[in-house]
Protein backbone atom coordinates (compact mmCIF):
# COMPACT_ATOMS: atom_id res chain seq x y z
CA UNK A 1 0.00 0.00 0.00
CA UNK A 2 3.10 2.48 0.58
CA UNK A 3 3.41 2.74 -3.54
CA UNK A 4 0.00 3.65 -4.03
CA UNK A 5 -1.66 6.10 -6.32
CA UNK A 6 -4.43 8.32 -6.02
CA UNK A 7 -6.19 9.37 -9.68
CA UNK A 8 -9.26 9.70 -11.49
CA UNK A 9 -9.57 6.59 -14.13
CA UNK A 10 -12.09 6.39 -16.85
CA UNK A 11 -12.88 3.30 -17.96
CA UNK A 12 -11.93 2.47 -21.71
CA UNK A 13 -13.39 -0.64 -22.47
CA UNK A 14 -14.87 -3.71 -19.64
CA UNK A 15 -13.31 -7.54 -19.85
CA UNK A 16 -15.87 -9.28 -18.44
CA UNK A 17 -14.89 -11.21 -15.23
CA UNK A 18 -11.12 -9.39 -15.11
CA UNK A 19 -11.82 -5.56 -14.63
CA UNK A 20 -10.93 -3.57 -17.75
CA UNK A 21 -9.32 -1.15 -19.31
CA UNK A 22 -8.60 2.30 -17.65
CA UNK A 23 -7.08 5.48 -19.12
CA UNK A 24 -5.34 7.55 -15.84
CA UNK A 25 -6.57 11.00 -16.50
CA UNK A 26 -3.57 12.70 -14.29
CA UNK A 27 -0.75 9.80 -16.16
CA UNK A 28 -2.33 9.62 -19.49
CA UNK A 29 -1.50 5.90 -19.53
CA UNK A 30 -4.06 3.29 -20.46
CA UNK A 31 -3.58 0.18 -18.08
CA UNK A 32 -5.54 -3.13 -17.15
CA UNK A 33 -7.46 -2.87 -14.57
CA UNK A 34 -8.23 -6.03 -12.71
CA UNK A 35 -11.16 -5.47 -10.63
CA UNK A 36 -14.34 -7.80 -10.45
CA UNK A 37 -16.19 -5.18 -9.40
CA UNK A 38 -15.31 -3.08 -11.84
CA UNK A 39 -16.15 -5.60 -14.80
CA UNK A 40 -19.61 -6.33 -13.56
CA UNK A 41 -20.87 -2.97 -13.03
CA UNK A 42 -18.48 -0.69 -14.78
CA UNK A 43 -19.49 0.99 -18.02
CA UNK A 44 -16.85 2.99 -20.40
CA UNK A 45 -16.78 6.78 -20.12
CA UNK A 46 -17.15 6.02 -16.25
CA UNK A 47 -15.04 8.35 -14.13
CA UNK A 48 -13.39 6.60 -11.25
CA UNK A 49 -11.86 8.34 -7.95
CA UNK A 50 -9.56 5.47 -6.86
CA UNK A 51 -6.25 4.32 -5.15
CA UNK A 52 -3.93 1.75 -7.78
CA UNK A 53 -1.42 -0.47 -7.18
CA UNK A 54 0.96 -0.87 -10.04
CA UNK A 55 1.52 -4.34 -10.47
CA UNK A 56 3.95 -4.12 -13.48
CA UNK A 57 1.58 -5.32 -16.30
CA UNK A 58 -1.85 -4.74 -14.50
CA UNK A 59 -2.91 -2.36 -11.85
CA UNK A 60 -5.04 -3.43 -8.91
CA UNK A 61 -7.75 -1.01 -6.64
CA UNK A 62 -6.55 -0.45 -3.01
CA UNK A 63 -9.66 -0.76 -2.09
CA UNK A 64 -13.51 0.45 -3.33
CA UNK A 65 -13.31 3.22 -6.33
CA UNK A 66 -15.20 5.77 -6.31
CA UNK A 67 -17.83 6.40 -9.57
CA UNK A 68 -17.34 10.03 -10.24
CA UNK A 69 -19.76 10.19 -12.97
CA UNK A 70 -19.86 9.90 -16.91
CA UNK A 71 -18.04 11.51 -19.12
CA UNK A 72 -17.29 11.88 -23.16
CA UNK A 73 -14.41 11.27 -25.25
CA UNK A 74 -14.64 15.10 -25.44
CA UNK A 75 -15.33 16.35 -22.24
CA UNK A 76 -12.42 13.42 -21.24
CA UNK A 77 -9.55 15.14 -23.51
CA UNK A 78 -10.94 18.75 -22.12
CA UNK A 79 -10.43 17.31 -18.29
CA UNK A 80 -7.20 15.93 -19.09
CA UNK A 81 -5.68 19.63 -20.67
CA UNK A 82 -7.22 20.83 -17.36
CA UNK A 83 -5.68 18.67 -15.26
CA UNK A 84 -1.93 18.72 -17.38
CA UNK A 85 -2.46 22.41 -17.27
CA UNK A 86 -2.62 22.34 -13.53
CA UNK A 87 -5.62 24.26 -13.23
CA UNK A 88 -9.78 24.75 -13.10
CA UNK A 89 -11.08 25.83 -16.34
CA UNK A 90 -13.29 27.81 -13.87
CA UNK A 91 -9.98 29.33 -12.54
CA UNK A 92 -10.95 27.84 -8.88
CA UNK A 93 -7.94 27.44 -6.72
CA UNK A 94 -8.41 25.18 -3.71
CA UNK A 95 -4.83 25.98 -1.81
CA UNK A 96 -6.42 28.92 0.27
CA UNK A 97 -9.31 26.64 0.70
CA UNK A 98 -7.61 23.66 2.36
CA UNK A 99 -5.01 26.34 4.17
CA UNK A 100 -7.97 27.26 6.18
CA UNK A 101 -9.45 23.85 6.74
CA UNK A 102 -5.93 22.14 7.86
CA UNK A 103 -5.78 25.54 10.50
CA UNK A 104 -9.02 25.89 12.03
CA UNK A 105 -12.45 24.94 12.16
CA UNK A 106 -13.74 22.53 9.17
CA UNK A 107 -16.99 24.21 9.46
CA UNK A 108 -15.27 27.53 8.68
CA UNK A 109 -14.22 26.11 5.31
CA UNK A 110 -17.63 25.70 3.98
CA UNK A 111 -18.78 28.41 1.14
CA UNK A 112 -21.80 27.01 1.80
CA UNK A 113 -23.52 29.11 4.75
CA UNK A 114 -26.99 27.72 4.71
CA UNK A 115 -26.01 24.35 4.39
CA UNK A 116 -23.42 24.40 7.08
CA UNK A 117 -25.81 26.36 9.47
CA UNK A 118 -28.43 23.45 8.64
CA UNK A 119 -25.93 20.31 9.22
CA UNK A 120 -24.83 21.72 12.84
CA UNK A 121 -28.51 22.58 13.81
CA UNK A 122 -29.64 19.36 12.38
CA UNK A 123 -26.79 17.13 13.71
CA UNK A 124 -27.14 19.29 17.50
CA UNK A 125 -30.62 18.31 16.75
CA UNK A 126 -30.07 14.65 16.73
CA UNK A 127 -27.65 14.40 18.89
CA UNK A 128 -29.96 15.69 21.77
CA UNK A 129 -32.59 13.33 20.62
CA UNK A 130 -30.25 10.08 21.06
CA UNK A 131 -29.27 11.11 24.08
CA UNK A 132 -32.86 11.84 25.79
CA UNK A 133 -34.08 7.95 23.99
CA UNK A 134 -30.93 6.69 25.70
CA UNK A 135 -31.51 8.44 28.91
CA UNK A 136 -35.97 7.23 28.75
CA UNK A 137 -34.63 3.45 28.19
CA UNK A 138 -31.89 3.70 30.49
CA UNK A 139 -35.10 5.14 33.28
CA UNK A 140 -37.35 2.58 31.77
CA UNK A 141 -34.72 -0.56 32.59
CA UNK A 142 -33.82 0.86 35.92
CA UNK A 143 -38.09 1.08 36.97
CA UNK A 144 -38.42 -2.44 35.46
CA UNK A 145 -36.04 -4.12 37.30
CA UNK A 146 -36.43 -2.56 40.65
CA UNK A 147 -39.81 -3.05 40.76
CA UNK A 148 -39.84 -6.99 39.98
CA UNK A 149 -36.29 -7.80 41.18
CA UNK A 150 -37.18 -7.79 45.01
CA UNK A 151 -39.06 -10.09 47.19
CA UNK A 152 -42.50 -9.67 47.48
CA UNK A 153 -44.23 -7.52 50.30
CA UNK A 154 -46.83 -9.56 51.34
CA UNK A 155 -43.90 -11.74 53.18
CA UNK A 156 -44.45 -15.09 50.98
CA UNK A 157 -40.64 -15.38 50.27
CA UNK A 158 -41.45 -14.89 46.84
CA UNK A 159 -40.27 -12.84 44.36
CA UNK A 160 -42.62 -10.20 43.48
CA UNK A 161 -42.97 -10.43 39.59
CA UNK A 162 -43.88 -14.11 40.86
CA UNK A 163 -46.37 -13.04 43.46
CA UNK A 164 -48.25 -9.68 44.13
CA UNK A 165 -46.43 -8.38 41.02
CA UNK A 166 -48.28 -10.68 38.51
CA UNK A 167 -51.47 -9.58 40.45
CA UNK A 168 -50.99 -5.74 39.93
CA UNK A 169 -50.66 -6.80 36.43
CA UNK A 170 -53.69 -8.07 35.72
Amino acid sequence: MQHATYTLAVGVAIKPGIGGYIQNLLSNETRLLTDVAISETGRPGMVLATRLLDYGNYVTTGGASIPVGMISCDEMEEWQRAITLGRDSSGFDPADLIVTCLKGDPWSCSNFAELNRYVKTNIRRLSQKTELSQRKSALARRVNRASLNHRCKCGSGKMAKNCCGMRQAS
